[in-house]
C-alpha cells in the first residue's frame, strides 16, 4: 500500500514540476530579432496573432507568408482589409498575390500538416512562428514533429485576456495554461510512442 502512496507523489510532483517548466518556458519575446527568415507561418485562432504576422511580413521579414487555419472563403484582399493594420494596408495590398491563405487546418495538427506542405513547396529552410505565446511550446512540438529539418523560430503575441506575470493569482489564466499544459502534454506522449 505504502508503494501506491509513493507512485502516486512521485507522479504529482512531475505533474506540478512539469508545469512550473511549461510556464517557465513560454517564450514572451521573438527569438529572431529583425533577422529575416525564408516564410512567416501564422496559427490562427487568437487576437493579434495575424495583425502581427502581416506587420512582419509587409516590413520585409520574409519573401513569403501562410495565414493557417482561415476557414473563410473570402480572398487575400478583404482578408487583409479585416486584418491588417492601417499602418500595414497599402503594402500589404501590393502584396496581396503572394500571401497564402491555408482554408483547410482547424487544429493545432492540421495547422502543421498544412504548413508542412507549404513548406516544401516553397523550399522553406528558416521558418517565423506566430502564434499566442501560451500556445507556442506546443505549436513548436507539433511543427516540428511535422518539419524536422526546418529551423523554426518563435515569434509569440501577447494575450491581451491572460496575466501571465501573475498567472497564479488569475482563474481565467490559470485554468488556460493548465488546459495547454495537458495538450502539450498530450502532443509529448503521442509524439514519443509515434
Amino acid at each position: 500500500m505504502r508503494w501506491v502512496v509513493w507512485c502516486f507523489l512521485l507522479i504529482l510532483m512531475s505533474w506540478v514540476g512539469g508545469f512550473y517548466w511549461f510556464i517557465a518556458h513560454i517564450p514572451r519575446h521573438s527569438t529572431a530579432g529583425n533577422e529575416p527568415v525564408d516564410g512567416i507561418v501564422v496559427l490562427t485562432g487568437g487576437k493579434g496573432r495575424i495583425e502581427h504576422g502581416f506587420s512582419l511580413y509587409a516590413s520585409g521579414q520574409a519573401p513569403k507568408i501562410l495565414i493557417s487555419g482561415v476557414g473563410s472563403e473570402e480572398d487575400a484582399t478583404n482578408f487583409i482589409t479585416q486584418h491588417a493594420r492601417s499602418e500595414d494596408h497599402t503594402k500589404l495590398q501590393e502584396l496581396a498575390a503572394d500571401i497564402m491563405l491555408d482554408r483547410i487546418a482547424d487544429s493545432t495538427y492540421s495547422n502543421a500538416v498544412e504548413t508542412a506542405k507549404w513548406v516544401e513547396k516553397n523550399k522553406i529552410q528558416r521558418l517565423r512562428v506566430v502564434t499566442s505565446e501560451y500556445h507556442m511550446p506546443r505549436s513548436l512540438r507539433v511543427l516540428r514533429q511535422a518539419m524536422p529539418d526546418q529551423e523554426l523560430i518563435a515569434d509569440p503575441v501577447p494575450s491581451e485576456d491572460l496575466n501571465l506575470p501573475h498567472w497564479w493569482s488569475d482563474d481565467y489564466t490559470l485554468l488556460t495554461l493548465l488546459r495547454e499544459y495537458h495538450k502539450y502534454l498530450f502532443v509529448l506522449v503521442t509524439g514519443l510512442l509515434l
